[in-house]
C-alpha cells in the first residue's frame, strides 16, 4: 500500500513542513508529481520510502520547486532520492538547499537521475541543484541521461557532493 502523493494535472500545490516516511510505489515512493503539475516543496522529509522510480519523488511532465528538504535512505531501481522525467515525459526541477544521504539505487542516480524521455521524439529533463549536500548516496550519486539526442542535463552549483561530480561548478 502506498501513501505516497499523487499530484493531480496541472496542480500547483504548495506543501510545506509535512514528513514522507516508510512508503512505496511503483513511481514516486512519497510523491509522484506529473503532467503539468508544478508543486511548490518546503521544509520536508522524505525518508525510508521505496519506488521503481524516485524513492522519495518522481516527477514527468512537472516542474516541482523543492526547498529546503531531507532524502533519506530512501531506494530506487532508478533515483533513489528523486527521478525527474523519463516515462513518456521529460520534466524539469529546482532543488535549492536539500540533503540527500544514504540514498540508493539499483541502478542509476542514487540521490538523483534526470532522463530523457523517447516514446516518439525525445524530451530532454533538466535540473537545478542549487546549495545541496549529496552524501552517502549509491552507487552513483547523480545520473544524467546521455543516451539520447538531445541529452538531459543538471546544473549542479555550490554543491557539496561526495567525492566530486564532474557536472559541478
Amino acid at each position: 500500500m502506498s501513501n505516497s502523493f499523487p499530484g493531480p494535472e496541472d496542480a500547483s500545490p504548495s506543501i510545506a513542513d509535512c514528513s514522507f516516511v516508510g512508503n512505496t510505489a511503483e513511481m514516486g515512493g512519497g510523491m509522484y508529481n506529473l503532467l503539468g503539475s508544478s508543486p511548490t516543496v518546503r521544509n520536508c522529509w522524505f525518508a525510508d520510502n521505496a519506488a521503481d522510480h524516485g524513492g522519495g519523488i518522481f516527477s514527468t511532465i512537472a516542474r516541482p520547486t523543492v526547498i529546503g528538504c531531507g532524502f533519506v535512505r530512501n531506494t530506487a531501481r532508478v533515483g533513489g532520492g528523486m527521478k525527474i522525467g523519463g516515462y513518456g515525459g521529460a520534466g524539469a526541477a529546482i532543488v535549492l538547499n536539500c540533503i540527500f544521504a544514504g540514498n540508493t539505487a539499483t541502478d542509476q542516480g542514487g540521490a538523483l537521475a534526470n532522463q530523457t524521455s523517447c516514446p516518439i521524439f525525445c524530451i530532454p529533463s533538466h535540473a537545478d541543484v542549487i546549495n545541496c549536500i549529496l552524501w552517502g548516496n549509491g552507487p552513483d550519486p547523480i545520473f544524467v541521461d546521455p543516451s539520447a539526442s538531445p541529452p538531459s542535463s543538471a546544473t549542479l552549483l555550490y554543491c557539496n557532493i561526495e567525492n566530486g561530480w564532474s557536472g559541478a561548478e
